[in-house]
């Protein structure tokens, strides 16, 4: 399974807007609140409880596993207005801990190939201008 890891940014204009938004912002409750990943966006808020779920064992149980399916071209993060992805790497096998240095390095701990990866910016670009194995083994 291969992941990618996009690096966001958002300015104060947009940190407001997104504040005021979440105050704003309706919340779907009752069977109006169930939805999928395809409806999820930013804003989305839904509060479910205990009354609203369906009596246990209600339906036949399936077996329906997770699969991994490759990005769609041109596919990103959904984000709230005033935010900004980019990709900045791909293929990594396993990232399980994604850390900043002050200089702002980046770390990826990347567990399936028992390696730490560093990738190196400049002048605040997106795309790094070294990578790296920072550890091994």
């Amino acid at each position: 399974m291969k992941h990618w890891i996009f690096i966001g940014t958002l300015s104060l204009g947009a940190l407001m807007t997104a504040t005021a938004m979440a105050q704003d912002a309706s919340v779907l409750t009752g069977k109006d609140a169930y939805g999928d990943w395809e409806k999820d966006a930013p804003g989305v808020i839904r509060h479910l409880v205990a009354s609203d779920l369906e009596a246990p064992n209600l339906t036949e149980s399936a077996s329906n596993s997770p699969s991994t399916v490759p990005m769609p071209e041109g596919a990103m993060p959904k984000v709230p207005d005033g935010f900004k992805v980019e990709l900045v790497a791909s293929g990594i096998e396993n990232p399980r801990a994604i850390r900043f240095a002050p200089n702002g390095d980046l770390f990826v701990g990347n567990s399936e190939a028992g390696n730490v990866l560093v990738y190196h910016f400049e002048n605040g670009a997106a795309k790094p201008v070294s990578e790296g194995v920072f550890a091994a083994g």
